[in-house]
């Protein structure tokens, strides 16, 4: 998903002048044990790589400060809003013996009050999300995102025909959401919240890592009856996760491919049906059980597809570098070069998501 644009990063925008202005008192950076900090119920996102962050810091001796605000219904102790991460590698090393006490530099964030239209839960939820901004997603937390931000969405919406206020696809909340606030294209949010369609059991089989993301995106345009049939043949070993099996019929409306199109039947056939398009480019040495093909063709898609995901990781590994040289340059308070190494950043996400 794109950088956010428009009226949530105006509310961002907002948060960060409210820092500038209030460093000297609000936000000092506090020493807190990391036992005293609550994670964040309102926070969806998966706690990955662990290991290697705790590693990192041990390495480095670097820690950028979580951001937290204090509970009111209990004294001493904090609620999470930005660095889940960060605290569970420190409660790692604690317990791999490498450090003494777990204790953390802390912002405590004093500004999260509500505005004229929005609450004070939703001025959170905006921050969560604009903390993770960085993540590689999950399509679930991309749904997540979705969810979470759609009433908040309408509220600035409806502000926005108030004022009438110019270039906001006024007539057309579905688009103001997509443009204004996801940053995407109606027919990405449109594939993602098809998501909502899927019975629960699909997101337990994808985090168990039974399908990929194509054949989940496949799945959702069927019946509640033919996905919990075809997640119990995942379990039982008689479906393998393929798109060709969830394949039944032609799907409807309009979708975005979440995944390079390396289709073998469009090598021989250009007019191929435009659905399968949307299959994971890794599933390609599965298709020719549909659509023989030759040894050729087939290799072909295969190498492109495994160069395309080399050249992604890639630029994902520059994405987790620049946003640690910016942590760094942000700690030593180097200002101008933070706002380089962001931008680095920002160029190698961009470049990932034209991929998608």
């Amino acid at each position: 998903m794109k950088r956010y644009s428009g009226d949530l990063l105006a509310i961002l925008g907002h948060q960060r002048n409210v820092d500038v202005t209030l460093k000297d008192c609000a936000y000092e950076v506090q020493l807190i044990d990391a036992h005293d900090i609550v994670p964040n119920t309102r926070n969806f996102y998966g706690i990955r790589e662990v290991e290697e962050l705790a590693t990192r810091m041990k390495i480095t001796g670097h820690i950028t400060p979580l951001e937290v605000v204090a509970k009111d219904d209990e004294p001493g102790k904090y609620t999470l809003i930005s660095g889940e991460r960060r605290r569970a590698a420190m409660l790692y090393r604690l317990e791999q013996g490498e450090i003494d006490k777990a204790v953390m530099p802390c912002i405590v964030r004093e500004d999260l009050d509500g505005t004229e239209e929005l609450t004070a839960e939703d001025i959170e939820a905006i921050n969560i999300i604009g903390a993770n901004d960085y993540r590689e997603k999950t399509p679930f937390e991309k749904l997540d995102e979705v969810v979470t931000m759609r009433p908040i969405a309408r509220k600035l919406w409806e502000k926005a025909k108030a004022v009438k206020e110019e270039g906001k696809h006024l007539n057309d909340f579905r688009a103001y959401f997509a443009r204004e606030i996801m940053g995407i294209s109606p027919s990405s949010l449109q594939r993602i919240t098809m998501l909502e369609n899927l019975v629960p059991e699909a997101r337990t089989a994808y985090e168990d890592g039974l399908m990929r993301k194509s054949v989940l995106y496949e799945l959702a345009y069927r019946s509640d009856e033919e996905q919990t049939s075809y997640i119990a043949g995942l379990r039982t070993g008689e479906n393998a996760g393929t798109v060709a099996e969830v394949q039944r019929k032609e799907k409807p409306g309009e979708a975005e491919a979440d995944e390079e199109p390396y289709n073998i039947e469009v090598v021989a056939e250009p007019a191929a049906n435009t659905q399968e398009d949307e299959s994971d480019p890794s599933e390609a040495e599965e298709w020719p059980k549909e659509a023989p093909e030759s040894s050729k063709s087939v290799d072909m898609a295969e190498a492109e597809a495994k160069a395309r995901q080399w050249v992604r990781e890639g630029l994902q590994r520059l994405v987790e570098e620049a946003a640690g040289k910016m942590e760094e340059a942000k700690a030593k308070e180097d200002n101008a070069e933070a706002a380089l190494w962001d931008l680095r950043r920002a160029a190698a996400a961009l470049a990932i998501e034209a991929m998608s």
